[in-house]
């Protein structure tokens, strides 16, 4: 039983090794608070996860396991907040919220990074508490929450974003809302979050504009609505094995949603000619899909799309499904219900089996076994340097064969030293073990 569970369910990538992200995360969090301030401002997050992840592993250690346990913590947040959400403002009753439980606990990327040492699941949760508290007028846990949120990824502004939209719209209506929080706690959270910004653009570098992430495909334009509901990435290849048959599976599932949505935004549509209003609906369909979906059309311009970032919005995407599906009759709610979570467990079976972390820690402990005191492990890859430096010994790892001019700034190159890029061989009795690209290595030394 216990060999299955870390086999075949997603427990599996709670104990595989870390990837390159997940290293530099760790190497980040060790530095003192300082450090970690000026250097997340050079990079590409804002300081909270890191300062987070720096007191967690002073108190509970650096191992993989350790590193992933904030992660599992706030995706099990989320599910309690987003059955809070469900029972006081969606007002879902009786078995029904226990059963849409299950499309979150099932979703595929919460699940997924729940079990990574990045900061998506706690943006995750954050963008959930704000919005919640944000309906439920808890002025103070709002404030915690929104502030805190805007300090883990800068893609929390869109939460903020759909905020102003209500309250613009609440005004442009004419109308108040006792249950919506005021609008200076608003302002409040983007009052907290200046001194950063100020901060940034004081040490930012203009290399941290460079981008790693590709432009969409125009056909992405027809399971967009699968790749909100499952997280797919394109970019990864995970899914490359060979079936003809997930693509089309990524439309079905595009088709399904955007039938469940288009049935009962037909019937809201009715209902505010009636003049009823009803801002919630307004709400989750701006914060998951209208400016998601905005993102993605954008992305065409300029690269700035990855399912990954847009995690602040999938619990409200989940809720949106979920208000949905609430309003439709009860054999249809059964049948849409059975069909997402049909998408999600096979997406999961998938992910589970194929989207595997590749396996370097094995070659790293056997180069560690072996190595003597003075030598040192040279990678021709960059993207291994992090890597080298949680699993061989930190400081005694280069990037051999080039320069450290050719070091692309997204490889968190504000964490590699300029010594530490090198073409020259150690002299002999010094060797040093060169990690080749393929993963295996060779033992060198200058005579």
């Amino acid at each position: 039983m216990f060999n299955f569970l870390f086999t075949w369910t997603p427990l599996r990538f709670m104990i595989q090794n870390l990837w390159r992200d997940e290293a530099f995360t760790y190497l980040l969090a060790k530095k003192n608070i300082g450090e970690i301030l000026l250097l997340t401002a050079k990079d590409f997050n804002p300081p909270l996860y890191y300062l987070l992840v720096h007191v967690w592993i002073t108190i509970c250690g650096g191992s993989e396991i350790s590193l992933r346990v904030p992660s599992l913590l706030f995706f099990s947040g989320t599910i309690y907040i987003s059955y809070l959400f469900m029972k006081d403002v969606l007002k879902v009753k009786g078995v029904w919220i226990y059963l849409y439980l299950f499309l979150f606990i099932l979703n595929p990327l919460l699940v997924y990074y729940a079990f990574e040492a990045r900061m998506y699941s706690m943006l995750a949760f954050l963008a959930l508490a704000s919005s919640y508290t944000f309906f439920t007028n808890k002025k103070k846990t709002y404030l915690l929450s929104t502030i805190l949120g805007l300090y883990t990824h800068y893609f929390m502004v869109f939460v903020l974003l759909t905020q102003a939209i209500i309250f613009l719209s609440l005004k442009f209506h004419k109308r108040k809302h006792e249950k919506i929080i005021p609008f200076q706690y608003f302002l409040y959270s983007l009052a907290a979050f200046i001194p950063w910004i100020v901060f940034l653009l004081l040490h930012k570098s203009t290399d941290s504009f460079s981008t790693w992430i590709t432009s969409p495909i125009l056909s992405d334009i027809f399971h967009v609505f699968g790749i909100l509901y499952t997280g797919y990435e394109t970019d990864f290849h995970f899914l490359s094995f060979g079936s003809s048959t997930f693509i089309p599976f990524l439309v079905a599932s595009s088709a399904l949603l955007l039938t469940i949505c288009a049935g009962e935004l037909y019937l809201y549509i009715e209902r505010n000619k009636k003049k009823e209003h009803h801002d919630i609906l307004p709400y989750l369909l701006t914060a998951s899909v209208l400016l998601p979906f905005f993102i993605f059309i954008i992305a065409f311009i300029h690269p700035l799309f990855l399912p990954r970032y847009l995690i602040y919005s999938t619990p409200l995407f989940l809720l949106l499904l979920v208000y949905l599906l609430h309003h439709h009759p009860p054999l249809l709610k059964i049948i849409f219900f059975a069909g997402l979570i049909y998408i999600a467990l096979h997406y999961q079976i998938l992910q589970t089996t194929y989207r595997t972390k590749a396996d370097i820690k094995k070659v790293l402990q056997e180069i560690k076994y072996l190595a003597h005191d003075n030598d040192i492990l040279y990678v021709e890859n960059e993207l291994d340097y992090f890597l080298g430096e949680y699993y061989f010994q930190e400081d005694k790892v280069f990037i051999y064969n080039k320069t450290y001019e050719e070091l692309r700034f997204y490889i968190g190159k504000i964490l590699i030293p300029k010594d530490h890029v090198t073409s020259a061989l150690p002299s002999y009795p010094q060797r040093a073990f060169v990690l080749r690209q393929n993963g295996t290595y060779q033992i060198l030394s200058a005579y």
